[in-house]
This record gives C-alpha cells, structure tokens and sequence, in this order.
C-alpha cells in the first residue's frame, strides 16, 4: 500500500498570497528550496516523457492541482518566463515577487528560484509566527537598512535638499517618488549594496549639473525628486550618462555645502555652418584682363589645331 503524502500549509500566509493554493504552493516551494540550500532547481508541471520525469514529482502529482491551478497559483507569488534568454534580459526579474520561473528551451526543463530578499518582504513574519521553515524568517535575510518597511523617506528629502540646494522646490514626495524609491531600494538590497552613500553621490552629481539644475540659459527644466531616483534615470546619472565633465571649471550653482571643485556638464562647442565654395566667391579678387588673355589664347590655340587636321584630300 502506498504511503499518504501530507503537505504543509500555513493559513496565514493568505493574508499575503490572498489564495489557499498560491499558500500551499509557497510552503512546498520552500520544502523544495530548503532541500537544495536556497538555490535553482527543476521541477515538471504534468507527468511527461523526459528522460528525468519520474512518477510522483511533478506539481500536479504532488499537489493535486490541476494545470489552471497552479498556474493561477504561480502567478501571484511568482514571475514567469517563457525562456532562459527572457529571464536573464529582464532587468528586474522577480518583479517584487518571492519566485521566478523560466523554461529553458536547450534541457526542456523548468526552473525555479526564489528571491530571499523579497520573500522576506512579502511574508514578513507570518512564517516564523507559524513555526514553519524559520531559516527563512526576514531577521535573518534583510539588515534594519535593507528592509522595504524601513526606507528613511525624510531623510532621503532631507539628503537631496542639502546636496541639492538648487532643487529645494522640488523636493516633492509624491506616491511616484515612493514607488521608485521602493523599486531603486529593492535593486541595491538584491545586491546587498547601502543605497544611502549612492543617493548622496548621485544628488552631489545632479547639483553640480547645469542642465539638470536649469541653469542652462537655453533651459528652464529642472530634475524633480521622483524623476532623480527612478531606476533608469539614477543609474544613468550615477554610470556618467550625463558626462563628460569639463574639469577646468568649477560649478556655477550657489551652494556652499559642495566644493568648489565639483565639475560643470561639459558643453559642446557650437561649430558655424562651413561656407561651401560658391558661398565664397566675393572673397576672391580676380584679374578680369589677365582671365581675357587666357581665353583668347585657348580659343586660338583651338582653330590653330584645327587648321592643322585639314589636308588636300579633304578639300
């Protein structure tokens, strides 16, 4: 006789899942995830004919899920990618989410991986309230300076309004400047970086931009806070997107907390549109009698030519 299975399931993780199967599906998830220290591993979705399908181990076999299910299931606690290449393209793979998935055309095989940091984020303690799985309770993954819930928003405004003099009035907090703030802070906790020195750096490079100050006089914009720290824009400013500097001037902006030896954009030199030779006729002073000569010349030297071709014969 066959030996029941039993699955875990953990009744308050539907309050972050909002679905009994994506719970049940996180706890086995985990299963599978402590089994092989955290890292990658396959799994079939239906029984199959590959050479490493074995009865038993895909998810429909092992949760009782139909296809649609766990599909569904999937979807709010995972990212999906239809291949490896997408996956590896993507700039956020998890997209806020604890899991991915891919399929990797070469093995035909579906793979899984799971986001520590985001986990962390996405259950919070709901686990370790439950005594499921505490390996993997937010204490142990997140420092207090990584942690989602934990971004000092007034002390980022606090931070652009003192390296950022000329940007004050644009210091706004708007629900924008928040969700990029979390998506930017996410991106340097995945590599266990401390985003606050990069935000003092970038907010002394964009105070001692002319054009994203607008003291240009050929522009009035100006950088808002919110445009500052969307992922794409601080790390073209943070890469040097907006150099290269002129180093032999020094900053025209007013402020006095940044030193006088922080460069200015480096301006282009305006080039005047090349003249093309008829432009430049009126330059020239030619000798009209001397050009006369020439051609009287040419033309008697023509008939002479002429006349010498002419013999008896042809007379």
């Amino acid at each position: 006789m066959e030996r029941p299975k039993y699955l875990k399931y953990c009744p308050k993780l539907n309050t972050v899942t909002g679905s009994i199967t994506a719970s049940l599906l996180m706890c086995q998830l985990e299963y599978w995830f402590d089994k092989v220290d955290g890292k990658a591993f396959y799994k079939f979705l239906e029984p199959c004919q590959h050479k490493l399908c074995k009865k038993g181990d895909s998810w429909t076999e092992e949760l009782g899920f139909s296809l649609a299910e766990f599909r569904s299931a999937f979807k709010r606690i995972g990212k999906v990618y239809k291949s490896k290449k997408a996956y590896l393209e993507s700039a956020d793979p998890f997209d806020g989410k604890p899991y991915l998935s891919y399929y990797d055309r070469i093995k035909k095989l579906t793979f899984y991986i799971r986001n520590p940091q985001t986990f962390a984020e996405f259950v919070g303690n709901a686990l370790s309230a439950s005594g499921y799985n505490k390996d993997y309770t937010s204490s142990h993954i997140l420092t207090p300076s990584q942690r989602l819930d934990k971004i000092p928003y007034e002390h980022i405004v606090a931070l652009f309004k003192k390296h950022c003099p000329s940007l004050k009035s644009f210091a706004h907090l708007t629900p924008t400047c928040k969700r990029n703030l979390v998506r930017l802070w996410k991106q340097f906790a995945q590599k266990g970086a401390d985003i606050l020195p990069q935000l003092e750096q970038v907010f002394k490079l964009v105070e001692a931009s002319d054009f994203l100050c607008g003291r240009l006089p050929s522009s009035t914009w100006h950088a808002q806070l919110q445009w500052i720290v969307h992922p794409d824009k601080f790390m073209h400013i943070l890469s040097g997107k907006y150099a290269p500097f002129d180093t032999s001037n020094s900053i025209t902006s007013p402020s006095t907390s940044l030193s006088p030896s922080w460069p200015t954009p480096y301006i282009p030199p305006q080039h005047p549109h090349k003249l093309r030779a008829f432009d430049c006729v009126e330059s020239h002073h030619f000798d009209l009698a001397h050009l006369e000569a020439r051609e009287q010349a040419h033309q008697l030297a023509c008939f002479t030519s002429k006349m010498h071709k002419i013999t008896p014969s042809s007379l």
